[in-house]
Order: structure tokens, then C-alpha cells, then sequence
């Protein structure tokens, strides 16, 4: 079985995306059996597999959202399996956008529009539907699913490298200064925790136990 085939309900090999395919074919024929090893730790071999992925893949639409998210979905998991981290960076090469295109999507500065036929039906591939409808009316509004997609695809990476933050051992330099640079987090020093008794007075915590009790006198044994 390939490396990023599933088995399929009788048993063959599949791939579910021309890009896992890719992926396949670029460890076949571009690495040698040490650098197919050496991927899981080299994010320069990695990178060189998301560029020969991004050569060999018809260029996405960039009006179809959904289409961007599922290749965002397959592309995580790539990152997943080859022990990477997520970037959105990464993703643009991938899917052959600006890295400043993503940015203007994600602060809504760049809109697509959305269309509605006039009983108000979401228009999907409105050039199509223009070639067929050109007496009809229709109604165009700004999108935000751009903008709402961007903001998801950032949290996640953010939170991939959160979490790979939070179970290394020992400080990466490397890890933090993306952290502060790419997703504006800051380092909070850890709070000392305060002993309450320690800015007390022994009158103060011995009243916290009431009065001493007077020791019982001498028993009379009763045998």
C-alpha cells in the first residue's frame, strides 16, 4: 500500500486527492531512501514535497472557498504525518496564492462577491449561470466566508504549534519567536503562589483554632 492510500471497502488501493497521489509520487521518484527518512525531521525536504505537490496540481479557484478548505483539511494532515507544523505560509505555496492575499482575505480588506437569483437561490458558478439566465435578474453581496475561512485556518495552526509548545521538552527559541511573530502571543512570567499564612500573625492563626481546652483533671479508675 502507498504511503497515503486508504484501502478501499474491497481491499484496493486508493487515494482520495490528486495531492496525497503527489505526495506519494514525489517520495518515490524525487528522494532516495535516506531523505525518505529524513523528511519526518527536515522541514526543507518537506517543503520541497509541497512545491513539487503545488507544480503538479491544477491551480485552485480562488473563488471556491470550499474547495481552499478541503485542500487545507488534506494539507494538515500531510503537516500531521510528517511531523510539521501547519503554517499558512506553507498553505499559499500550496495552493499558489500571495501570502499577502491570505493576510487581505483574513482582515476582509479583499471581498469576493456572492450572487442570488431574484427568488433569491444562491448562485454557485454564476458565469455559467449568466450564459443561461441573461435576461434575468440577479443580486450580488459581499462575501465573508474568505475572511471567516482565513481566521479558522490561522487558529489552527496556531493551536498545532501551541500544542507542540506545550509538550516539548525544554525551550525551543525557534517555536516562540513564531509564536510572537506570526500569531502575536506574549510570554507571561508564572505567578508566584502566595502563602496566605505567611503575612499573618501567630495571634491571627492561633485564633483560627478557638481557645485551648483545659486538660482534664486526674481520673479516679473506676476498678
Amino acid at each position: 500500500m502507498g504511503n497515503n492510500t486508504a484501502a478501499a471497502y474491497n481491499g484496493t488501493e486508493i487515494y482520495t486527492s490528486d495531492i496525497l497521489r503527489l505526495a506519494d509520487e514525489y517520495m518515490d521518484h524525487e528522494l532516495d531512501e535516506k531523505r525518505r527518512e529524513d523528511i519526518y525531521n527536515n522541514p526543507s525536504i518537506f517543503m520541497s514535497m509541497i512545491l513539487y505537490i503545488s507544480d503538479n496540481i491544477v491551480k485552485p479557484d480562488n473563488n471556491d472557498i470550499e474547495l481552499l478548505d478541503n485542500i487545507f483539511n488534506i494539507y494538515i494532515r500531510l503537516c500531521t504525518k510528517y511531523n510539521m507544523l501547519p503554517t499558512l505560509e506553507c498553505f499559499s505555496i500550496l495552493i499558489k496564492v500571495n501570502p499577502g492575499t491570505l493576510s487581505d482575505w483574513g482582515s476582509g480588506a479583499l471581498r469576493s462577491n456572492v450572487y442570488y437569483d431574484f427568488k433569491g437561490n444562491y448562485i454557485k458558478d454564476f458565469p455559467a449561470w449568466r450564459l443561461n439566465h441573461q435576461n434575468e435578474q440577479y443580486r450580488a453581496e459581499p462575501s465573508t466566508a474568505h475572511a471567516e475561512a482565513v481566521k479558522k485556518w490561522k487558529n489552527i495552526c496556531k493551536n498545532f504549534l501551541i500544542n507542540s509548545l506545550q509538550n516539548s521538552r525544554g525551550t525551543d527559541a525557534n517555536k516562540i519567536f513564531i509564536a510572537k511573530a506570526a500569531y502575536g502571543m506574549v510570554e507571561t512570567a508564572p505567578i508566584p503562589v502566595q502563602n496566605r499564612e505567611q503575612h499573618r500573625t501567630a495571634e491571627q492563626i492561633a485564633a483560627d483554632y478557638g481557645p485551648q481546652e483545659a486538660l482534664p483533671g486526674d481520673v479516679e479508675p473506676d476498678f
